[in-house]
């Protein structure tokens, strides 16, 4: 039996607990590969509240099966991931991308939830690379497919955005 106040025991086990658990999935989230990022969660257009899941799979890169000829996320070299899939659902109906959009996508690091930029308009913002090859990407979208997509630098005085590469859809 332990002397002291038994509840101040059991705070000290559920803590040591807590922290070796917290150890323990460190350590395995770190020999994992991230080939997945996922937001699922509400937005707000024209003052309405939306269900929403954006889910972007990523694979390791293989030249037998990646034929782009250049990918964004690398200033040289080829990427270790490139985006395999891009998956929008907002309110309940996907979203079409076509695959040409997303293919040229290496190392795919985060985005932003989608937001309603105008009415029956969807805007999400994907950051990718590092260095020399760091890319921000907006892609618009309308209540059923990609209507564009344009990649954004900022001016280095002013910070307004410029943007290049812009594809219609």
């Amino acid at each position: 039996m332990t002397s002291g106040n038994p509840l101040t025991f059991f705070k000290m086990k559920t803590l040591l607990a807590a922290a070796l658990l917290f150890l323990l999935s460190g350590a395995s989230l770190e020999a994992q590969d991230i080939t997945r990022l996922l937001s699922e969660g509400f937005t707000y257009r024209d003052d309405d509240r939306v269900p929403f899941s954006v889910e972007i799979r990523m694979t390791p890169f293989d030249k037998d099966s990646h034929q782009e000829k250049s990918y964004r996320g690398r200033d040289e070299g080829l990427p270790a991931y490139v985006c395999e899939e891009f998956s929008f659902i907002v309110n309940g109906s996907k979203i079409a991308i076509p695959r040409e959009a997303i293919a040229d996508l290496g190392e795919i690091l985060d985005f932003d939830s989608p937001y309603g930029a105008e009415s029956k308009t969807w805007i999400i913002t994907v950051r990718g690379g590092d260095g020399g090859g760091a890319y921000e990407l907006e892609m618009t979208f309308d209540d059923a497919k990609l209507v564009q997509r344009r990649f954004v630098n900022y001016h280095e005085e002013t910070g307004d955005p410029v943007y290049y590469d812009t594809k219609n859809y």
